[in-house]
This record gives structure tokens, C-alpha cells and sequence, in this order.
């Protein structure tokens, strides 16, 4: 997917406005590795895509595109196979959109003790979280997770006049 000589990229897809993107299934934009990186399955750990290792024997790059600003992919260019022995099978799946995009992950509490359980959240490598929200309250917990070694908690906490924290 990337050149070895200056790393830039082989292959590519077009996003919804035409612009060329090299980021694949599993990462965000800018990213530029296949899923088996982050899953520490590549079939040659010295690089970030299957396609990349220059394997005799057949290998994947799987993953879901889902950062949708981005899609649909109008277009895929597979690059690099005009060498003896080089081939590439390719396919795009159905866009498949979920949800409603104005309350996307919405949550709206109207009681002081009102909150959501997920299980632990279990994050290996990273894990990214954004918070947009909207209140009068002068304090108040957005995440908590109660590992046994993981432990983490975002808050709000507004100061009183003449009390620093």
C-alpha cells in the first residue's frame, strides 16, 4: 500500500468529494496502517499492511471505513502490481449508515442521578472520547471506569468564589 523508497502511497480510495484518501478499515484519517498492525497479525511485523510484506502466499488487509465524513468511497486505485508475480483482489462492501446523524450517541439527562452503564472499558492500545454537552449544573461525572488497574474519570468542576480546587 506504501512505497518502501519515501512511503508514500500505492494504493488509495476517493471519499464522497473526490479527495484522496490512504487511511484504512480499523484506523482514523491520517492514520496510515491496516488493521493487522493494531492487531499485531501482520504476516511480516516490519510492516503496517499484509499487502506490503511482498508474500508469495495470498494475504488480507480487512477493516470497516467508518469514519463518515468521508464516505461513501467513490473510488479505489490499487497501485504497485505491474511487477512479475504482483496481484491484488479488491472489494468494497455495502454503505451501511446506522442511527439518526443529528443524535448520533445523544444522551440527555433530566435528573441529577441519571446515568449510563457500559461494561469496562478495555482499551489496549488507545481509545479516543469527546464530550459536546450543555448545562447549568456545577459539577458532575461525563466517564468513569472502575478497572481493577485501569482506572480513569473525567469530571466537571466548576469553582466557587473564594474556593480554589
Amino acid at each position: 500500500m506504501w512505497s518502501v523508497s519515501d512511503g508514500s502511497p500505492l494504493t488509495w480510495w476517493l471519499d464522497r468529494h473526490g479527495e484522496r484518501r490512504s487511511y484504512w478499515g480499523g484506523f482514523l484519517p491520517g492514520v496510515q496502517q491496516c488493521s493487522c498492525s493494531l492487531e499485531e497479525n501482520c504476516v511480516d511485523m516490519n510492516y503496517f499492511c499484509n499487502c506490503d510484506a511482498d508474500s508469495d502466499a495470498w494475504a488480507n488487509d480487512t477493516g470497516v471505513l467508518s469514519y463518515k465524513d468521508h464516505l461513501p468511497v467513490s473510488q479505489l486505485a490499487v497501485g504497485d502490481t505491474n511487477r512479475t508475480g504482483s496481484r491484488a483482489v479488491h472489494h468494497v462492501g455495502p454503505l451501511r449508515c446506522y442511527g439518526d446523524r443529528s443524535l448520533w450517541n445523544a444522551a440527555s439527562f433530566y435528573q441529577e442521578a441519571s446515568y449510563l452503564y457500559f461494561p469496562t472499558l478495555r482499551a489496549e492500545l488507545a481509545s479516543d472520547v469527546s464530550f459536546h454537552f450543555k448545562t447549568g449544573a456545577p459539577s458532575g461525572v461525563f466517564l468513569e471506569n472502575r478497572g481493577l488497574k485501569d482506572f480513569i474519570r473525567v469530571e466537571l468542576s466548576c469553582e466557587s468564589p473564594g474556593r480554589r480546587r
